[in-house]
Order: structure tokens, then C-alpha cells, then sequence
């Protein structure tokens, strides 16, 4: 709880129904991905998407974990921001590079701390000039609602060609065909 005057600073991500239905992909594309690699990290990131737009017990549950997700890196971010761990992490890692240097050759050192720096240098042009995060969130949500009208085509076929029953029946005679002499 805050005291009188102080301000709750704002969050990073705010907690609104976009960002719980991006959050929600987000979040099942990264189980996908520890679990089973990219190919699960898509289908869980588009399922996980489809559901947080449900109205429905599971549609709930994804909201809340996307919820909570959001809550924790503002948590984490906040936390950052108030102790500046990234901060005193980065200074601590170049304390140790420092005195590796002054212990081991310093040539081999110097050429990949060049390229470090060239690289997050050239990756911060890039992202500033093109815009890269606003763009990436863009082109996920377009990807994210074709993948929503796929799903409920998808479920309307189903209901309408009964395409699951129909091909079950079929490898139920194919396997009797072969199993009669």
C-alpha cells in the first residue's frame, strides 16, 4: 500500500483486454516453445490467443494466467526500475570482463567486445529506424486474428460436414476391410 503523496508509478503494460489477448499468445507460445520447440510455441501461442477471446470457463483461465503474466513482468520492471538490477548486473559483468583483461589476452577480448557493440548498435538503429517492436506486435495480431477466423471456420465446417465423424467411419471400415480375409 502507498502513502499519502506517494504515486504508484504507471504500469509498463497496462492491464486492458488487447494486451491480455496478446499477452495470452505471448505466454502459450513460450510454453510451446520450453516444452516442444517453434512448432508447439505456434499452435499453443495461437490456441492460447483463440481461448483468452472465449467467453467460456476455459477462455477465463487463459485471461487470468495472461493476467498475471502482464502483472508479473510490471512487477519485475517496477522492481527494476526502483533497484536497477539490470544495471548493477551490467556493471558487475564489466567489472569481471575488466579483470579478465587485465589477465588474459586482451586482443581476443578487445575484437569480440567490438563486435558486441557493433551489433547492439547496429540492432538499436534498426529497431529505431523501422519501428521493429510496434510493427512485430502489429504483425502478430493480424497473424493471431486470421488464426481466430481459421479456428471458428474451422469449428463451423466441423459442425456442418461432420468431417471428423465422417473420416473416423472411414478408417474404421479401411481397418475392417483388412482385417476380413
Amino acid at each position: 500500500m502507498t502513502g499519502e503523496g506517494s504515486k504508484e508509478p504507471a504500469p509498463i503494460v497496462p492491464i486492458n483486454t488487447d494486451n491480455i489477448q496478446f499477452g495470452a499468445g505471448v505466454v502459450g507460445g513460450l510454453a510451446g516453445l520450453l516444452v516442444g520447440g517453434p512448432l508447439l510455441a505456434v499452435i499453443l501461442s495461437i490456441a492460447s490467443n483463440y481461448g483468452s477471446k472465449q467467453e467460456n470457463e476455459f477462455g477465463e483461465a487463459v485471461r487470468g494466467v495472461s493476467k498475471s503474466a502482464i502483472s508479473a513482468f510490471n512487477f519485475l520492471a517496477s522492481l527494476n526500475a526502483n533497484y536497477d538490477v539490470t544495471g548493477k548486473a551490467s556493471t558487475a559483468l564489466g567489472d569481471a570482463v575488466s579483470k579478465l583483461k587485465e589477465t588474459d589476452d586482451t586482443k581476443s577480448l578487445e575484437k569480440v567486445e567490438d563486435t558486441l557493440k557493433d551489433a547492439t548498435e547496429k540492432a538499436k538503429k534498426l529497431a529505431e529506424e523501422y519501428d521493429l517492436v510496434a510493427k512485430g506486435k502489429q504483425a502478430l495480431g493480424v497473424v493471431g486474428e486470421l488464426a481466430d477466423v481459421a479456428i471458428v471456420r474451422a469449428v463451423e465446417l466441423e459442425k456442418e460436414y461432420k468431417v471428423v465423424d465422417t473420416v473416423t467411419e472411414k478408417v474404421k471400415t479401411a481397418v475392417q476391410s483388412t482385417k476380413t480375409p
